[in-house]
């Protein structure tokens, strides 16, 4: 089972303008996000994928700044993006990476991978996203080609599904064939991991300040310290 990832990120969001190009200290935030991922050894390869408006060429130099592919799609239809993506790039699997996600944990996923590789059952989808109490941050979606090119052909669709790429495989489990992934404890915590304000910008910057390089890809250390910030904020 050879799998990839892709990145999806870009710049247009209503709630953050710009939030992938926001500086945490001398690295911006899609930079974060793709070192991250870069520290997951069982991906074939690594994919920046992003809408195809004007505003959203900015990223093609990042990636090119990091040696990763640059792809650009339909900006609404996600499952298109991601359906021509995976066809031009030949994938079979790979794992969506939300370029909001500056936190998860690497190590789970890289734990993950390994098994699966081992497994020759062709799952659509592989997801610890079953439990509500797991942050969208922390959430681990391996997907098929199979399963998107299903979703990509099926005309039900609504806008909404098609934005949200998983959606329709949530609300109809029974139609795909899925793993569930249980998560370690210390992912079943109320804190967020994820960049969608002001105060998330903020959590991330003090995180950041206050972690040692050589432990930045260690999530434990990283839950440990937000834990000790909201006794303070």
């Amino acid at each position: 089972m050879k799998i990839g990832a892709i990145i999806y990120t870009r710049l247009g969001s209503e709630r953050l303008k710009n939030k992938g190009l926001i500086y945490f200290g001398k690295k911006k935030l899609v930079e974060l996000v793709i070192e991250r991922v870069k520290k997951i050894s069982n991906l074939e390869n690594i994919i920046l994928a992003t809408s195809n408006s004007k505003l959203d060429k900015k990223l093609q130099a990042t990636a090119k700044n990091y040696k990763i592919p640059f792809f650009q799609g339909s900006e609404n239809d996600v499952i298109e993006r991601t359906f021509k993506c995976l066809k031009k790039f030949k994938m079979k699997y790979f794992l969506r990476v939300c370029g909001d996600r500056i936190f998860f944990d690497n190590h789970f996923i890289d734990k993950t991978l390994i098994r699966l590789k081992k497994n020759k059952t062709p799952y659509d989808l592989i997801s610890n996203n079953f439990n509500s109490n797991v942050d969208p941050g922390l959430t681990v979606e391996i997907l098929s080609f199979e399963c998107i090119k299903k979703l990509y052909l099926n005309k039900k669709l609504n806008l909404y599904n098609k934005e949200h790429i998983t959606s329709f495989i949530y609300q109809n489990c029974e139609m795909f064939n899925i793993k569930q992934l249980k998560s370690p404890n210390y992912h079943y915590q109320k804190y967020k991991y994820t960049i969608d304000n002001k105060k998330d910008v903020f959590f991330a910057k003090k995180i950041l300040s206050k972690i040692q390089k050589d432990d930045l890809y260690e999530f434990k250390n990283i839950y440990k310290i937000y834990k000790k910030l909201k006794k303070w904020y």
